[in-house]
């Protein structure tokens, strides 16, 4: 399946993945992001995505909003379901998920709005100062 505004990395199927450099084009090159995920546990695309100001579709569920926080619009899940892990998952209410995106396609000064939002956001969100937040809960 080909389409000049989708680019299909096949980058899933390795473990190395894409370079950040290859990331950042691609968050820069989208309009949206929209993760159906059935949880996360932090969510780093989502937070990766704010911060480039791609405004973010995603369940509201487990740390997805804490991700992208006001950048974007959190569906609230169809259902809570218990995995084999322990924990819950969540099924995105696909209709409300669809209408989410619908609405940011449309409006291209939400998703500005949005965008800047995330990318604000995101800026509290900074390795060294998680490591040594990390460290200080660890000793």
């Amino acid at each position: 399946w080909k389409h000049n505004q989708v680019i299909l990395t096949k980058a899933h199927d390795t473990f190395k993945g894409l370079s950040d450099e290859q990331l950042n084009i691609l968050y820069n090159a989208a309009d949206l992001y929209a993760s159906p995920a059935w949880a996360e546990g932090f969510g780093l695309t989502l937070a990766e995505a704010a911060k480039c100001g791609v405004p973010v579709v995603a369940t509201d569920f487990a740390a997805g909003p804490e991700a992208f926080g006001p950048g974007g619009i959190a569906v609230p899940p169809a259902r809570l379901f218990p995995s084999m892990h322990g924990h819950r998952w969540a099924l995105a209410d696909l209709p409300a998920f669809s209408a989410a995106i619908e609405t940011l396609v449309s409006d291209p000064a939400l998703r500005t709005r949005l965008g800047a939002a995330g990318e604000a956001y995101t800026a509290k969100f900074d390795w060294d100062h998680s490591a040594t937040k990390m460290l200080g809960i660890m000793s």
